[in-house]
């Protein structure tokens, strides 16, 4: 083969490489619709206690491969059962900060239990 057609099948490759490079690293987090409608279950730590409306953020902890719920710094619970899955799967399919915004949207009674959503702002993304 010649040396010109080589060259250009060498160009083209790096131009699809890096097409393909650009369109995966502006993919959201969450893409499916029916993930911002998933109620997470938050439990909190001992002498911790969540309020409606608050904001804390989803991460892996790299021990244990649980999903922990942080506020200012501080781990105050985890996300527990079906929920987690789908987070674990997320967060490491992640490339960047291995966080995830949520909201606290109700308190279950005596267990104080957390029903979370994922933040609205990550449909914006």
């Amino acid at each position: 083969m010649g040396d010109n057609f080589l060259r250009q099948q060498a160009k083209n490759f790096r131009k699809r490489k890096d097409l393909a490079l650009e369109k995966t690293s502006h993919l959201p987090l969450f893409r499916r619709p029916d993930d911002f409608n998933r109620i997470f279950l938050g439990k909190p730590c001992p002498n911790e206690a969540y309020t409606a409306g608050e904001r804390l953020w989803a991460m892996l902890e790299p021990q244990d491969q649980t999903v922990a719920l942080v506020r200012n710094h501080q781990k105050v619970g985890f996300v527990d059962g079906e929920g987690a899955d789908v987070l674990k799967d997320a967060l490491t399919n992640q490339d960047g900060p291995a966080l995830v915004p949520m909201r606290v949207r109700h308190i279950l009674g005596l267990s104080q239990v957390a029903q979370l959503q994922l933040s609205e702002e990550l449909r914006n993304e």
